[in-house]
């Protein structure tokens, strides 16, 4: 009898102490909610979640799941995720909330421990103190203040070293309006002075007129340019036979891989048959593609603004025959070349997907890796197809020098050569003199002409420029940018500032308001367009995303501050308890798209992401899914000027 009374006083007690926790009520619920577990007068309690379901105000907290709401056991995880979320209050640190899953689990996810204060078995595991974690957090939050003050600090040096007023529709137009003009005095100042240069030239120099008549500087510019795209050509086909090369030797074919064995046999049966027939060297291409320059640019316009050759008719007419037919035979070549890489293309296409990963062979992954690398390098490789113009004009310059080959003096005495005393010494010098001084004091309406083409050229690069402006900023006004935004494009647009790392094995360059290249870290680094910039926005929402990911990477340390400044909510989801502290952050976002296309797939894009530092630097750029990239920018220009730091408050 005894013993059953004891017992029952036991039960009545424990009871009790699930539901008081001191003066203070009810245990895993916040002080607000306090009320909802106040009994009625005769000791009765009703669920939360039901209401005609009532129970003794002793089985809150009994370790028995009653209500079907699981609200009569916050502070026990007798119900599971029915329950409400369980509230720590944590003493000195800051009240959150966790999981019921937590609760009595015998490891301490409160810092006061209050999540076990119910439980049966033992406490194992109790975790950094409240105290402790106070001293972390408020260190925390110094430095990211203070983080904040200095890239603040920067954002105002470079508004006054930068001044960036405003742009405005009506301003851009009146812009764009007076270059415009400028741009058509020009171009009618240019006119005149060509034609002038001409009459003259038809007089004084007619070879050089009818050379000039050809527009040979267009035409080396194109043909460079082609022999670039040749060059391309014989580069991919290099790269690609390397790749196929170190696959066969480096691959274990002891290991019987099916795939990968039958394409290493293709290969050299194909090598064997048909790669020994074709000659590409792309080192000899470039040697070659800088001599035709020289030639177009340089030793045939001194041949016929001089009229003189130290070289005889038959070599001139050889060589302009061979320049034709070398360039024509080069972009016609490229068809065998391309028809290879394609071949060679499905071998390695076939071995990279549908090797055995299992085996873990290293040869055949390093193949893989670099094959994927080579079709982002490459996404397309073209036969290079001449433009009938550039042939036409390409024909008719071989002409022209063929025909006027022989009209070209070969010798020229000039007066340092020749003897003063002799009977034509005197006479020579004369001659001489009359022919060059002339010319000498005559202004040189060439470089006169070049500089204003050069003009000409600026006025349209600034008027494309201006009217880009005008069209982002009409975008800009349409989405409902506020003025904030608006001064930051200005101030961006001002400082015009490039960033530049290697991360990786490729080297990453970008423009703020221009470009995203991708440049590989060895070798010929060739670029990679990853985007364009289109637009920029402040992103609230990105900001705290990111700032979230911030503070996990970076704060992540031994005294598990981290996890105590996460509250679970009922829907899975998290709260950070840093109050404001992500509004340091403007929110900044860029994006660029219409990069290059991905081999068999989309063209690239970006988006970037401005955290607030005194720093300038890329920081991370990590592609998310296909041909889709995410780019982490420190920089001043991603401080928010009106942050005014609010902790986070209990409820």
């Amino acid at each position: 009898m005894v013993t059953n009374q004891l017992r029952y006083g036991l039960l009545v007690l424990y009871a009790l102490s699930g539901l008081v926790k001191g003066s203070e009520g009810v245990i895993g619920v916040p002080e607000s909610k306090q009320s909802l577990y106040v009994p009625k007068d005769d000791g009765k309690w009703a669920c939360l979640g039901d209401a005609s379901v009532v129970i003794e105000a002793s089985q809150i907290n009994d370790g028995i799941c009653d209500c079907p709401d699981g609200s009569d056991e916050p502070g026990t995880g007798a119900c599971g995720m029915k329950a409400p979320q369980f509230y720590c209050e944590n003493g000195d640190f800051l009240p959150r909330y966790i999981s019921q899953s937590k609760v009595g689990d015998g490891v301490c996810d409160c810092c006061d421990c209050s999540d076990e204060l119910l439980t049966k078995g033992e406490v194992f595991y109790r975790g950094t103190q409240c105290s402790e974690l106070r001293a972390s957090f408020d260190k925390f939050v110094s430095q990211e203040l203070k983080n904040h003050h200095h890239g603040l600090q920067k954002l105002l040096q470079l508004k006054a070293k930068f001044p960036a007023p405003l742009k405005t529709q009506e301003g851009l137009s009146k812009e764009i309006k007076s270059l415009s003009e400028q741009l058509s005095n020009n171009e009618k100042i240019l006119a005149s002075e060509k034609v002038d240069y001409a009459e003259k030239l038809k007089t004084e120099n007619p070879l050089l007129y009818e050379f000039e008549q050809l527009h040979v500087d267009a035409l080396a510019a194109a043909i460079y340019d082609q022999l670039g795209e040749i060059i391309r050509v014989s580069k991919a086909y290099e790269d690609l036979v390397g790749i196929l090369d170190a696959l066969v030797e480096n691959y274990s074919s002891h290991l019987m891989d099916l795939v990968v064995n039958e394409n290493v046999k293709k290969y050299q049966f194909y090598k064997q048959k048909n790669l020994s027939k074709i000659s590409c060297n792309s080192e000899n291409d470039n040697e070659q593609r800088e001599q035709m320059l020289v030639y177009f640019q340089t030793e045939l316009p001194e041949l016929f603004s001089k009229g003189l050759s130290d070289k005889p008719a038959k070599y001139i007419q050889g060589k302009a025959t061979f320049v034709d037919m070398l360039i024509l035979g080069k972009a016609e070549y490229t068809e065998v070349i391309v028809g290879s890489i394609n071949r060679l293309r499905s071998i390695l296409q076939d071995v990279a997907e549908n090797y055995n990963r299992n085996y873990q062979d290293q040869g055949v992954k390093q193949a893989a890796e670099a094959f994927k690398h080579y079709t982002e390098k490459y996404a397309t490789v073209d036969v290079v197809q001449l433009p009938q113009v550039l042939v036409d004009d390409l024909d008719n310059l071989k002409t022209f020098v063929v025909e006027k080959a022989p009209k070209l003096i070969t010798s020229s005495p000039s007066p340092e050569s020749q003897d003063e005393d002799g009977p034509m010494g005197v006479m020579q010098q004369v001659q001489y003199w009359i022919g060059v001084v002339p010319n000498f004091f005559k202004p040189d309406m060439r470089g006169q002409i070049e500089r204003h083409e050069q003009d000409v050229r600026s006025l349209r690069t600034q008027i494309a420029a201006k009217r880009k402006e005008l069209t982002s900023l009409v975008e800009q006004e349409s989405s409902g940018a506020d003025e904030r935004t608006k001064h930051i494009k200005s101030l961006i647009d001002s400082t015009d500032l490039y960033l530049e790392r290697a991360l990786d094995s490729y080297i990453y360059g970008i423009q703020y308001n221009g470009q995203i290249l991708q440049k590989e870290n060895s070798g010929d680094q060739h670029s990679v367009l990853i985007g364009n910039f289109r637009s920029l926005r402040l992103n609230k929402e990105l900001a705290l995303l990111k700032y979230k990911e911030y503070v996990r990477i970076n704060y992540s340390g031994d005294d598990e501050l981290v996890q105590h400044l996460i509250s679970e909510t009922t829907d899975e989801k998290e709260d950070y308890l840093f109050g404001n502290l992500y509004q340091l952050n403007n929110g900044l976002q860029l994006e660029f798209d219409n990069g290059d296309k991905c081999w068999d797939g989309p063209r690239r894009s970006a988006t970037v992401f401005v955290q607030c530092s005194d720093k300038q630097e890329l920081r991370k750029i990590t592609e998310t899914s296909r041909c889709r990239y995410s780019v982490e920018i420190e920089s001043p220009f991603g401080c928010s000027e009106d942050f005014v730091y609010q902790p986070f408050h209990a409820e």
